[in-house]
């Protein structure tokens, strides 16, 4: 099973303007400061692609190859490196896409056990992953995992959070195992180097900006 670890900055929501297809870009800020969306600003750690810049957002993935200024727009379901692909499930909208329910009714019984909520999710819409399977934390609501499946209950991708940690005011899963259950591949992603940027430059998560990295990101 091949394995892909990566290295990350925070998601920070932000308001870019959606991406065109003709490179080189420009995104003025202030139309990209306009559409609220979720973009994570990364660089990788693998042996065979560190140094690579990526920008992820819920459409794309943009990647910048370490010395080559030169991006590469991906798409987020794509397998990358052997491993499975992790923007297709980590930059989805779980509020806004699905309706959740609790998998067994809540009672004094269960309760009593402090065993972990599960939800079951059905999309709203038409998506990639129609339905899916969401396990939270009894005590304190924070995510352990998430299966996603098709609409017949088949199990596509499986997301698990750990290495919690506290990250400014917050505590958050600061590792994401992503495993594909189809392919049987599985992906890490571990966050890292967090730093307040105050204010945020919507600039900052545009394709453009990847070019402006340095070799050594």
């Amino acid at each position: 099973m091949g394995v892909r670890r990566t290295t990350a900055s925070t998601r920070i929501p932000v308001r870019p303007r959606r991406a065109r297809r003709r490179l080189p870009m420009r995104h003025p800020r202030s139309r990209a400061s306009r559409c609220a969306r979720t973009a994570s600003l990364s660089s990788w750690s693998s042996s065979s692609s560190r140094g690579d810049a990526m920008l992820s957002t819920p459409d794309v993935v943009w990647v910048r190859p370490r010395r080559l200024h030169r991006l590469t727009r991906i798409p987020p379901e794509l397998r990358m490196f052997s491993a499975a692909s992790v923007g297709d499930v980590t930059a989805i909208d779980l509020i806004g896409t699905y309706t959740a329910t609790l998998a067994e009714p809540a009672d004094a019984a269960i309760e009593a056990t402090r065993a972990p909520y599960r939800l079951n999710l059905t999309a709203r819409r038409d998506v990639r992953y129609p339905r899916a399977s969401y396990t939270i934390a009894h005590d304190d609501f924070r995510p352990l995992q998430i299966d996603f499946m098709t609409a017949s209950g088949k199990a596509l991708k499986t997301v698990m959070y750990g290495a919690f940690a506290r990250v400014f005011d917050r505590v958050i899963p600061t590792e994401v195992v992503v495993r594909d259950r189809v392919y049987h591949d599985a992906s890490i992603v571990r966050l890292s180097d967090f730093r307040p940027l105050s204010p945020v430059d919507p600039v900052m998560f545009t394709p453009d900006y990847l070019l402006t990295l340095g070799d050594d990101t």
